[in-house]
């Protein structure tokens, strides 16, 4: 468990940081959308919250649901993907 929150303590900042700057979006979103799967997973069968209220999950669930249309649509024009013309 400790190696996982430490892969995880590096994976998911440069996961956003290249979201934020729109570098490497596709295969940064589908990273992040394995990190809310696990913690949509967490909170609904570990810690047993519900959807909405104090602790729900409906945030990671939004969350994952704009990762997921980053892996289909792309960043778009105003990326360094476009910039750099990587072939997204």
């Amino acid at each position: 468990m400790r190696n996982i929150l430490r892969i995880l303590s590096v994976c998911e900042p440069l996961g956003a940081v290249a979201m934020l700057f729109g570098f490497l979006t596709i295969p940064a979103s589908l990273a992040l959308s394995v990190v809310m799967l696990g913690a949509i997973y967490n909170k609904i069968f570990v810690w047993k919250n519900k959807f909405f209220g104090a602790g729900g999950w409906e945030f990671e669930l939004l969350i994952l649901v704009v990762l997921i249309l980053f892996i289909f649509v792309g960043a778009g024009v105003n990326s360094l993907d476009f910039v750099l013309h990587i072939g997204y």
